[in-house]
């Protein structure tokens, strides 16, 4: 009761604050910006976050073979939508997301919990290993001219503390999935090669983000350096981690709004390169994911009508 009341008083000091921002604006200078985003670095866009969810699918389908785990493209692609939905709607980290994984996983491999968790923990160690490893680099390049963004150094570092407490606490009841998740590693290491090409292809698909941003910001600030781009966009994904707003909802676009003004674009222009970047990497997968998901279930229950009239 006094959580919900405390998430409700949250809400309205949001609410107020977005009024506030809103009241400051210049509509004519947002009009003025949309204007300036050219309909081909849209398409653009959009063409490679498309490319991002297959080659993420694959690194799914991939981490899945790699545990003798045995379940089809099709069926892996499903699963991460489901996920993907369900992302949008839980508050940052993507626990949610991830345990929807770990049971469909389970569901459709048949396969026990332990293990499809362990497949989870797995992707989640190369995706983010090449993240955390891409961040400090994009620092180390910027940390001079912008030493607020180590916050988020502190915010990861609390982040992982409170992972590893959690694990030690309930070791005891998770000591199956210990010892699963032991085998895994030493299927890691019984296969050097895999593993590269799946830690590669988590720093080719993360480095896509900043791409994204930068094919968007570039419009508006043409001098802006990649690497500085890299910084403040990894930066605002980590802020969205926190878990307040469903799929990190607010704290995102808040946090790369202000990191671009601080970086001299002008208010209007840094909320719709925002807008647009969040539309295709966010909205853009909802929708796309809910449709997946839609088309599976009536193509599934196609298949178990026919199966039953013959």
């Amino acid at each position: 009761m006094r959580g919900s009341i405390i998430k409700k008083i949250w809400y309205a000091v949001l609410l107020i604050l977005l009024i506030f921002v809103l009241s400051r604006f210049n509509f004519q200078h947002l009009v003025y910006s949309v204007q300036k985003i050219h309909v081909l670095s849209i398409v653009l866009l959009i063409g490679l976050q498309l490319i991002s969810q297959l080659l993420l699918n694959i690194q799914w389908h991939q981490t899945t073979k790699l545990s003798n785990i045995n379940i089809s493209f099709r069926k892996m692609l499903y699963i991460n939508c489901q996920g993907s939905v369900v992302d949008g709607i839980t508050p940052g980290v993507k626990f949610g997301g991830e345990a929807t994984r770990a049971v469909q996983i389970s569901r459709f491999a048949d396969c026990s919990k332990e293990c499809a968790a362990a497949v989870v923990a797995m992707q989640k160690i190369f995706s983010m290993g090449a993240f955390l490893f891409l961040y400090m680099v994009s620092l180390f390049f910027v940390a001079e001219s912008m030493p607020y963004l180590w916050l988020t150094v502190l915010i990861i570092t609390v982040l992982i503390l409170v992972a590893v407490a959690i694990i030690y606490i309930f070791k005891s009841k998770i000591k199956g999935f210990i010892f699963v998740m032991r085998q895994q590693m030493k299927t890691l290491r019984s296969n050097p090669k895999v593993c590269i090409l799946l830690a590669l292809l988590s720093i080719f698909l993360w480095l896509l983000y900043p791409f994204k941003m930068y094919i968007l910001t570039i419009t508006i600030m043409p001098d802006i350096n990649f690497i500085y781009i890299t910084a403040i966009t990894f930066s605002a994904y980590i802020i969205a981690m926190i878990p307040i707003f469903p799929g990190g909802l607010g704290g995102y676009e808040a946090t790369m709004v202000t990191l671009l003004v601080t970086l001299g674009a002008i208010q209007s222009n840094a909320l719709v390169v925002t807008a647009l970047f969040r539309f295709t990497t966010f909205w853009l997968v909802m929708l796309f994911s809910l449709i997946f998901v839609g088309f599976f279930k009536v193509v599934q229950k196609h298949k178990v009508y026919k199966n039953t009239c013959s």
